[in-house]
């Protein structure tokens, strides 16, 4: 009995700090895709010597890269649904001067610069895009 009572009290202890680990570690995930992302269209875009578009739905929790080919070599546009596996998170914002898309030109130079912020529970990570050099930062909180 005594064994099954330092079990339970083990696992009392464990189970929300895996929880939170892991909420931290899906946002963690969540903005580094997002930054891996604005970095690939931007190179895309001086690859092909032509713009590409990333735009954000926040509502929907779902980005796209207008003229690139789907992930994992899948037909279709580009896209992204952070609220899905393995992410689970929301996006709560996605501002690039007032709106939601950053267009990067076929130099790879975005038209603003901006900041996109995820969040799942109590964890926020913001991603900040850079106008002037178009360098993406991942920072905690908004």
């Amino acid at each position: 009995m005594t064994v099954l009572v330092i079990i339970v009290t083990f696992a009392a202890i464990a189970v929300p700090r895996y929880a939170g680990s892991l909420v931290r570690y899906r946002v963690d995930s969540a903005a580094r895709r997002v930054a891996a992302d604005l970095a690939y269209a931007r190179a895309a875009a001086r690859s092909a010597s032509s713009p590409r578009t990333v735009t954000f739905a926040v509502a929907s929790d779902r980005y796209g890269i207008a003229g690139v080919t789907a992930a994992g070599h899948r037909s279709g546009a580009y896209s992204i649904n952070l609220g899905d596996e393995p992410y689970r998170a929301s996006l709560t914002s996605a501002d690039f001067g007032g709106d939601p898309s950053v267009v990067f030109s076929g130099y790879g130079v975005p038209d603003s610069g901006g900041t996109v912020v995820v969040k799942g529970g109590a964890v926020t990570r913001t991603i900040t895009l850079s106008a002037a050099t178009g360098t993406v930062t991942i920072t905690d909180g908004p």
